[in-house]
């Protein structure tokens, strides 16, 4: 009994030696490992500090002229109140100016989709004039062109009744066609969505600018709208202030029947009359400049243009007027022009189809105004 326990404790014991052995081999290799590992790390960070002095840990290149300006002792002397940093040495930085300018360091821009387009005002003149869709390429309307006869009394009894007597005349109002189209790179359209984008509403911006001037100002030649300041009334008497010039048109226009609901106006003149101050009180005569005011003077809604001029303006009824929409503003890309297919062109086409029927010409009023005062 006494052999077997005896020979069980030699077999532990040559047990723990041998593995007290294996550890103590693998702590020499892990430590021999670890020498060697801090040998490399030393000589890479002698290697790094001998190339780069400069920097701190030898890592990054040389300093730029900016922090070698920042750490000068001139500048620091001139934060105390020295009235002069004197000349900061920048040592080797002009010797390498050429990696600096155009090294492999420099940074590439910072590319920003947003475009910078021109200034697009609002156009806010079709919002106020009555619209219906057609599918005709012509309108047509009565106009009452003259009358005759009044009402009165049958006086006395078994007497004639006063007969009256219309005249109407046929308006015709033929579609017109606006357009405008550019050339564009099919590469550009393809690769950059932002530009496309921008070109479309650039496009669609230009066209309802072209169409508003022609409501206002449109010759009525063949092919062409006649616009309402065309076929108004001129204003009567002589022109004077923003407010003065305006409520006179209003007052034409009532002596001829209209109740006017609407102006047009230069933003210029409708600034100036914003300006306007009542004598001695000093108050604001159109509102309050801290309040958020809709455009608004007369109690006539007000669509300021800059397709009018300055200086001129128009007041008038909206529902004597009305638009005719054959097409609404559309955008169209094709290749099928000259060699556009073969050079990779495509060609963005803008487009509308319109009409302008004036009821009653006299129920608007073109009229000027003078430099306003306070």
């Amino acid at each position: 009994m006494d052999n077997l326990v005896d020979a069980k404790l030699a077999q532990i014991q040559t047990g723990l030696t041998n593995f007290i052995e294996r550890n103590d081999r693998r702590y020499k290799e892990n430590d021999q490992r670890s020498q060697e590992a801090a040998a490399r790390l030393m000589q890479l960070e002698q290697a790094f500090v001998s190339r780069n002095p400069g920097s701190p840990m030898g890592i990054g290149c040389e300093k730029s002229l900016g922090a070698q300006v920042v750490d000068s002792e001139g500048l620091a002397a001139f934060r105390k109140g020295a009235k002069s940093s004197g000349q900061i040495e920048a040592g080797s930085l002009f010797q390498k100016a050429v990696n600096i300018i155009s090294g492999p360091w420099t940074v590439g821009p910072d590319y920003r989709p947003t475009i910078a387009a021109p200034a697009q005002p609002r156009l806010p003149l079709r919002a106020l004039l009555p619209t219906f869709v057609t599918t005709s390429n012509l309108c047509e309307y009565p106009r009452e062109t003259a009358r005759s006869g009044s009402p009165d009394y049958q006086y006395p009894e078994a007497t004639d009744k006063v007969q009256g007597d219309f005249t109407f005349a046929l308006i015709q109002c033929p579609i017109s066609t606006i357009a405008f189209w550019i050339a564009c790179s099919k590469q550009v359209v393809d690769d950059s969505p932002a530009l496309a984008a921008y070109v479309n509403g650039r496009l669609l911006y230009l066209m309802n600018a072209k169409v508003e001037a022609e409501l206002l100002f449109g010759s009525g030649a063949s092919g062409h709208i006649s616009g309402l300041c065309t076929q108004a009334t001129p204003a009567s008497g002589a022109p004077s202030d923003f407010l003065t010039s305006t409520a006179a048109a209003i007052s034409q226009l009532a002596a001829a029947g209209f109740q006017a609901d609407f102006l047009v106006a230069n933003p210029q003149d409708w600034w100036t009359a914003r300006q306007l101050k009542a004598v001695g009180s000093g108050v604001y005569l159109i509102g309050d400049p801290m309040a958020a005011t809709t455009p608004q003077v007369w109690g006539l809604a007000v669509s300021l243009s800059l397709s009018m001029p300055a200086g001129k303006f128009l007041i008038g009824v909206t529902n004597e007027c009305a638009i005719a929409d054959r097409q609404q503003a559309t955008i169209e890309i094709s290749r099928s022009h000259a060699s556009f297919f073969t050079q990779n062109l495509i060609a963005l086409l803008c487009e509308e189809r319109l009409a302008l029927l004036t009821y009653r010409p006299e129920a608007f009023v073109f009229g000027q105004v003078t430099t306003s005062g306070s």
